[in-house]
């Protein structure tokens, strides 16, 4: 099964008829969908840089005779 995308999770029916029954706005509702991706999306790339960082390490020990 994939993923719905922000579009189809906020035209599907049923997620309406619960954000109706809740009393939360599309907009609301819409506007954390796209904070959650946009954290979710800074967190990923953080932890992807600190991946490559990795890259740049030594993997001997450099030692002075």
């Amino acid at each position: 099964m994939q993923d719905m995308t922000i579009s189809e999770i906020l035209r599907d029916p049923l997620i309406r008829q619960v954000l109706h029954a809740d009393g939360t706005s599309l907009t609301s509702f819409a506007r954390l969908l796209k904070t959650a991706a946009r954290e979710r999306r800074a967190r990923q790339m953080d932890e992807n840089a600190g991946d490559d960082a990795m890259q740049f390490l030594p993997t001997t020990s450099l030692s002075t005779h």
